[in-house]
């Protein structure tokens, strides 16, 4: 399963650098071009993905741990 995760943006890449070394791209410019977007892409999909994760898995535990009214388990 780990090897599936860290080959995310391959084929998309792949993919992507293929179309632009067509015809009506610029080549090696595009090529370069698409990968720098690719990448910022794959940087916000990793940090909202793991935003998201955390808010869902880590916070409520947390805040079952906090019961109204009992003294020593309040957030001050």
């Amino acid at each position: 399963m780990a090897g599936g995760w860290g080959n995310t943006s391959d084929i998309s890449i792949s993919v992507a650098l293929s179309v632009m070394a067509a015809a009506p791209f610029n080549g090696t410019d595009d090529e370069n071009l698409v990968v720098g977007y690719i990448a910022v892409f794959m940087l916000v999909w990793s940090i909202s993905i793991s935003v998201i994760s955390f808010t869902i898995t880590i916070i409520p535990p947390l805040k079952a741990l906090f019961v109204a009214g009992v003294p020593g388990t309040h957030i001050p």
